[in-house]
């Protein structure tokens, strides 16, 4: 598998979650991904600060989630049962049930 870093940048304006600000381009950041089809990618991520209330957010595709190394369908396969796709160590697969039990409970 050639490795390779992807750039990742959006083309629309984007507003702020927090406080509805405009969110402008500050830096970037890297991010290595496991996915089910390619295995792991790295990713170049931009990051955005709000002009308002200074916030930080990581702009992210949509087969992401936040903070996660993961891809979301290798977590819905571990979450199914499912064994392909996902991640083969059980230690890693524990990790992303207790995640989600515990981001469910909120």
């Amino acid at each position: 598998m050639g490795e390779g870093i992807f750039v990742i940048s959006g083309t629309e304006p984007l507003s702020c979650p927090i406080c509805g600000g405009n969110l402008a381009a500050y830096d970037r950041e890297t991010r290595e991904v496991h996915t089910r089809s390619s295995g792991k990618i790295v990713l170049l991520l931009r990051r955005l600060r709000c002009t308002q209330c200074k916030k930080l957010h990581t702009e992210l595709l949509d087969f992401l989630l936040p903070y996660k190394r993961y891809s979301r369908k290798s977590i819905e396969d571990v979450l199914s049962g499912s064994r392909t796709g996902a991640p083969d160590d059980e230690r890693t697969r524990g990790k992303i049930r207790r995640w989600y039990w515990k981001k469910a409970e909120i």
